[in-house]
């Protein structure tokens, strides 16, 4: 599924015109623009999985600790494997409606979360 619209770009700060804005914050923008058609473009990508069947590995299981920072997780988290998304590794899934830890699961992708500013550290 095709995904088309407009993406308004502005600064915080005001100005009388575009003649007005520093040159830093225009190319500032510019780049901004520019990671932000790739982020769009790569959402689009995973459009088609919503409303179809997916198979999901899990990882990290309801109830169990990250291994770095102690949290627990509330849901089921794991990826769809040979899948690839914008950061290369395979999309990330949180399977949600059941309240049993999980190894694999099977079922009906519902959503897309497209992440911003993700930290890079390693699973």
């Amino acid at each position: 599924m095709e995904v088309y619209g407009h993406l308004l770009v502005i600064p915080n700060k005001h100005f009388e015109n575009i003649f007005d804005i520093p040159e830093e914050e225009l190319t500032h923008i510019i780049k901004f623009t520019k990671k932000n058609k790739k982020q769009r473009s790569e959402m689009n990508n995973s459009q088609h999985y919503i409303g179809k069947i997916v198979k999901a590995k899990i990882e990290r299981p309801l109830g169990s600790s990250h291994p770095k920072h102690g949290f627990i997780y509330p849901v089921n988290y794991g990826y769809i494997p040979n899948t690839v998304s914008g950061d290369g590794e395979e999309l990330d899934a949180y399977i949600l409606g059941t309240n049993l830890p999980l190894s694999d699961f099977e079922g009906k992708c519902i959503a897309i979360i497209h992440r911003l500013n993700d930290n890079k550290e390693p699973k």
